[in-house]
């Protein structure tokens, strides 16, 4: 019965169309392209030291649903896959998917989690100013990681803004049937 639910289901969601009691009677429904758009993941980022290195290759593509961005231009999207445990109490754990748009220190308040480049190392964090210092703040509950103070001397640069985080099961998460 659990079976005949789910394919209820996906026929009321216009997903399939089933032809009953017929051998192979499931079609999958054309989906409007439009509500499903590719995004670029540009490498990997840091959450803890900065030592993941800044690629500007792109080494795979994600889809999302195009109303996860409503109002943000694509070209300024991007997907960054974090690694480390520096901003795990901010919800961005290692192996996360960060939404990023690409502002390049435009449109950043104090308090939104970052992606900087510092000396061609990506790192996330939450972004923090006093006087004429930038802190670079980890959100963590391993209180070994430590803020990245940078002064207007500092070789630096704030490639996004993180909108959202896609977080991505594990497969021993996953249990098949």
């Amino acid at each position: 019965r659990s079976v005949t639910q789910y394919l209820e289901a996906l026929t009321k969601k216009d997903l399939i169309r089933r032809g009953r009691y017929k051998s192979r009677g499931i079609m999958l429904m054309n989906r409007n392209d439009s509500d499903i758009i590719q995004l670029p993941v540009f490498a990997s980022a840091g959450c803890g030291n900065p030592a993941v290195i800044a690629q500007r290759t792109f080494d795979d593509f994600i889809s999302i649903a195009a109303s996860l961005i409503t109002g943000k231009k694509k070209e300024n999207l991007y997907v960054i896959k974090a690694i480390g445990t520096s901003m795990n109490e901010a919800g961005i754990n290692d192996g996360d998917y960060l939404l990023v748009e690409r502002t390049e220190g435009q449109d950043i308040n104090i308090g939104d989690r970052v992606v900087a480049i510092i000396d061609d190392n990506a790192v996330v964090k939450k972004y923090l100013r006093s006087d004429d210092l930038i802190i670079l703040q980890p959100v963590s509950s391993d209180k070994s990681h430590k803020p990245i103070i940078l002064d207007k001397n500092s070789t630096y640069k704030i490639f996004g803004k993180v909108l959202k985080t896609i977080r991505m099961p594990k497969t021993e998460d996953l249990r098949y049937s």
